[in-house]
This record gives C-alpha cells, structure tokens and sequence, in this order.
C-alpha cells in the first residue's frame, strides 16, 4: 500500500542516523540522559521541584516568577507549608502531564499506539483554538473513522504532531495551583468554624 512506504519513508528519513529521546521518541537530537531538549527540561523541572524546601531558600530552583522577579520571597512570606505543598505537587503534576503527552503523541507516530479518531480530532480542536480562540469545532471524530482506515489515520495525525510540536508550551499554569489553595484555605476556614 502507497500510504505504508509513504509513512516508512518519512520515518525513516526523520530518524536516519539519529538517536531517538527515550520519552517522546522525537528524532531531532539528544540533549542529556537520553531524552530531547523538551522532555529533559521537564525532568529537570520536575527534579527540581522535588528538592524545593522553604526553609532553605537556595533550593528554590526553577520556581516559576508569578508575580515578580523576586518570587522565592513571595512563595517564603505567603503560603503555609500545607499550600506550599499543594503548589508544589501542582507543578510537578502538570509537568508530569506534559512529559506523559509528548510520550504518547511519540508512541502514535512510531506506531506503538493505534491513532483513534478522537485523537485526531483532538489535535484539530487544539489547533483551531490557537488560530480562532472562540471559534466553536464541529466534532469530526465519526467522519474521520469513517472515511480514513488506521494507516491514514496515522499519516494524518503526524502531519498534525508536525503542526502541534511548532506550537511552544504555554508552561505551568498557576492559575490552577492558586485555585487549589484557595479550596484549601476555604475547606480550613470551614473546619475552624465547625471547631466553634
């Protein structure tokens, strides 16, 4: 079938030569420990991360600046150790997450994963809220299953991974962390008043 050595030609051309990360199975080069520029700074940053202790400031490595460049102190002089905590394990969480996405968007396009319809609907919907922020998607997923078999499905989907991996990380999103602190607080607040 064309579509086959189509898609083993433009594998083979990617990684000719070239050591493959060890989490997204990207081609384009080995920075350190096996793994790609992207993945190796999430590993890091969750390494990192890890090792924060309040009281001992210099450990602060890779804390994101939220506010202003002197975050450490903001972090040291708001937050308990609890929400410390809560943020910490938000941050790790999320940059977990995204090591776990390049992984399986890596797996699909070695073919280690079936691509799905919904997968590539996914990326559609990713890419057109990039482009048209309040632009409402029609969900495609039934077309898609109906009218490309697994290997267009999985030549269509790495076309888009091209796409979607032009487009940078938008990064940790505190947003979420601050919400999960503010539940915290709420839900103490709550207890001490039940105390009474």
């Amino acid at each position: 079938m064309l579509g086959n050595k189509l898609r083993d030609a433009i594998m083979a051309a990617r990684s000719k030569n070239r050591e493959l990360c060890k989490n997204c199975y990207n081609p384009s080069g080995i920075r350190r420990r096996g793994y790609c520029g992207r993945c190796y700074d999430l590993v890091k940053r969750i390494e990192a991360a890890k090792k924060w202790n309040r009281l001992r400031p210099t450990t602060l490595e890779r804390l994101p600046n939220i506010y202003d460049p002197d975050s450490k102190q903001f972090f040291l002089n708001t937050f308990s150790n609890d929400e410390f905590e809560i943020f910490r394990n938000e941050y790790v969480r999320q940059a977990q997450s995204r090591l776990k996405q390049l992984s399986l968007r890596g797996e699909r396009r070695q073919g280690k994963i079936p691509v799905n319809p919904f997968d590539i609907e996914r990326q559609l919907v990713g890419i057109l809220r990039l482009l048209r922020p309040k632009e409402k998607y029609t969900r495609d997923a039934r077309f898609i299953e109906l009218h490309f078999d697994q290997e267009q499905r999985r030549l269509l989907y790495d076309l888009l991974a091209e796409i979607e991996e032009a487009i940078p990380w938008t990064g940790f999103d505190s947003r979420k962390a601050f919400d999960l602190i503010r539940q915290y607080r709420a839900k103490l607040s709550k207890e001490i008043v039940a105390e009474r």
